[in-house]
């Protein structure tokens, strides 16, 4: 293989098994002069070899030395993504809702299920539920009016929630006003985020009793009604 002092000479390296092809490393100073018919790689380009095309095996330098072929090839597992999505939850499956009654003149707490929904939506309708034969039986009722709707409302802030006031609730007595709200507080604080509630007509709260009958329009917690909490 002649060499002239300043090129580049290609020193053989390995040769594949399978095919061939002889791979060179480069030793840098010196420059191969190809003999007629062989391959030379220029600018990643690789010419002809022996008078055939090396499209089946291309020469690789990597650290002075050739990487012979592969004598079969070799199976990569890919993952299938599918298994690691995230599972859809079921429809149709009832929640179980904490509601508060009045038993006497406190609040004592029961379970409904309801069917899902978004927000506060399943607690409103868990609570605006007709009192049922077994509650009944227990001696609890409501001090919400009766509806052919149920309650409504909307998470307006991080901790509070706005509900819409009742139909009929302002032809009820100033005591019972007092304990319906207890109902509605207690029972959207139990399983959802709101720790406060508002009762709101539009966008404009409405004065609802607390305490000895003093009207407020804020946003009311269960220490607002503390007095008619359930008994431990």
């Amino acid at each position: 293989m002649p060499t002239v002092p300043g090129d580049t000479a290609y020193v053989p390296c390995a040769v594949s098994h399978d095919a061939p092809t002889l791979s060179y490393a480069v030793r840098p100073g010196h420059v191969r002069r190809d003999r007629p018919g062989e391959s030379r790689r220029v600018g990643g380009l690789v010419r002809k070899i022996g008078g055939g095309v090396a499209g089946p095996l291309l020469v690789v330098l990597l650290g002075g030395c050739g990487l012979s072929a592969q004598s079969e090839p070799e199976s990569v597992a890919v993952p299938d993504t599918r298994a690691t999505s995230a599972p859809t939850s079921t429809p149709g499956v009832p929640l179980t809702m904490q509601v508060y009654l009045v038993h006497g003149r406190r609040l004592e707490r029961v379970t409904r299920a309801v069917s899902p929904g978004r927000g506060v939506d399943p607690v409103l309708r868990a609570l605006s539920a007709p009192v049922g034969a077994a509650e009944l039986a227990a001696g609890l009722r409501t001090a919400l009016p009766a509806s052919s709707h149920p309650l409504t409302g909307t998470m307006s802030g991080p901790r509070t929630a706005d509900v819409s006031v009742p139909s009929g609730y302002d032809r009820l007595s100033v005591a019972e006003q007092e304990v319906a709200m207890a109902q509605i507080v207690f029972t959207v604080s139990a399983d959802t985020l709101a720790a406060e509630v508002r009762l709101v007509s539009g966008s404009e709260p409405v004065p609802v009793p607390v305490g000895h009958g003093q009207l407020v329009t804020r946003p009311l917690s269960r220490q607002d009604y503390a007095d008619l909490a359930p008994p431990h």
